[in-house]
């Protein structure tokens, strides 16, 4: 769909990254997101969160922690910190509301920058995709586990440590099946797939706005204090 809007609209990359600036930042607010203040108070909670991944473009994570006294670093393309900072890996490229140092990076969107990505073995994202998954214990928030080239690393980080899930994704309990009997295979086979890629799934209710994830992330963030 990217990639057929940018040829509709007969723009190049730099145009595309404007365009998106103006739909987040334009306005000059672009709003409080529970989601992220529950994510940025489990992150204040744990020593031992060493760092978040993103796959958005958008800093309202940084700006969200650093208005709670995180000092934080924005990682995109190879620029580094030297300061040990909390690293915000944006592993998709960024835009931030200033907008200026980073006009030239590049930004995942389109069909064609996937395939670039997927093609560049040692491309630093994904590099850091898969040093998390190897290392770390990962939390999945707000995603579908649809992206191929995640999927793609989760296999390739499984064979390295294992067949053992230690990594967690909270997932929307709903199904497209009408009855309650294949309803539960459904989800019963999307466990087991994800299983094998090394993923434990946490259900949660999708109503109210996803409100369910908020609080369950609270509850994580209280509990462990």
């Amino acid at each position: 769909i990217a990639r057929y809007i940018q040829k509709l609209l007969g723009i190049d990359n730099k145009e595309l990254r404007n365009r998106i600036w103006n739909m987040f930042y334009n306005n000059g607010n672009v709003g409080e997101s529970e989601l992220i203040s529950s994510i940025c108070n489990l992150v204040n909670s744990q020593k031992n969160v060493r760092s978040i991944l993103t796959y958005n473009y958008d800093t309202l994570l940084e700006e969200n922690l650093t208005k709670n006294g995180k000092i934080c670093f924005s990682v995109y393309g190879y620029n580094r910190d030297e300061y040990n900072s909390f690293p915000v890996y944006h592993v998709h490229g960024i835009i931030s509301r200033e907008n200026k140092s980073q006009q030239e990076e590049r930004i995942v969107l389109s069909e064609k920058d996937y395939h670039d990505m997927y093609s560049t073995v040692f491309d630093w994202s994904n590099v850091e995709q898969l040093h998390a998954l190897t290392r770390c214990t990962c939390f999945f928030i707000g995603l579908s586990m649809k992206d191929p080239n995640l999927r793609r690393l989760l296999e390739i980080s499984n064979g390295y440590r294992g067949k053992e899930a230690r990594h967690y994704v909270f997932l929307e309990r709903k199904s497209k099946f009408r009855t309650k009997e294949k309803r539960e295979e459904d989800f019963q086979i999307r466990e087991d797939i994800l299983a094998d890629l090394g993923i434990n799934v946490i259900w949660y209710s999708g109503r109210n706005n996803h409100k369910q994830l908020s609080i369950l992330l609270q509850y994580i963030a209280e509990g462990q204090k």
